[in-house]
């Protein structure tokens, strides 16, 4: 609050009987004190497993104190659009179905207590690269130093 709006609240208290400035006054410290207390802690220690070549189990740790579900959001890079999923309270996992070992994913998993949100637990899961890539390029690095080793010096 500014210091005009504060002197402002300050000058109509003056104005009003005093078991009205009362309960203004209480109901404005509760409400800070319900606001401190009604924190949400982040969900924490995020695990990722390949199952399949078409599932990923994303997995983590509940936050300590008070919370209702979880808000996973997560992107695959390149050109994902972003998902949204709710994930019951007691489960702290979630499987991914249609999981593409060629891109990458970024989560934001979040702790939700009614209204309010935790900050988010973010995780990057790495691309995979496919066994065929990664002999091709292993074949290239050989065939490389092989021609490098083949040199006739003058």
């Amino acid at each position: 609050m500014n210091l005009v709006a504060q002197a402002s609240s300050i000058l109509l208290m003056f104005s009003l009987p005093a078991e009205i400035i009362e309960k203004y006054l209480q109901v404005s410290v509760a409400s800070r004190e319900t606001g401190k207390k009604n924190v949400v802690s982040s969900p924490r220690r995020f695990r990722a497993k390949i199952q399949s070549p078409t599932k990923l189990h994303v997995s983590w740790k509940e936050p300590k104190g008070q919370f209702d579900s979880y808000k996973v959001l997560y992107t695959t890079e390149p050109g994902g659009e972003q998902k949204d999923i709710e994930v019951l309270k007691q489960e702290a996992k979630l499987v991914i179905e249609d999981y593409d070992p060629s891109k990458e994913y970024n989560f934001k998993i979040i702790a939700v207590s009614g209204g309010q949100q935790s900050k988010p637990l973010q995780a990057k899961h790495e691309a995979q690269q496919s066994g065929v890539a990664m002999v091709q390029s292993q074949k290239r690095q050989d065939s490389g130093t092989r021609e490098e080793n083949n040199e006739i010096s003058e």
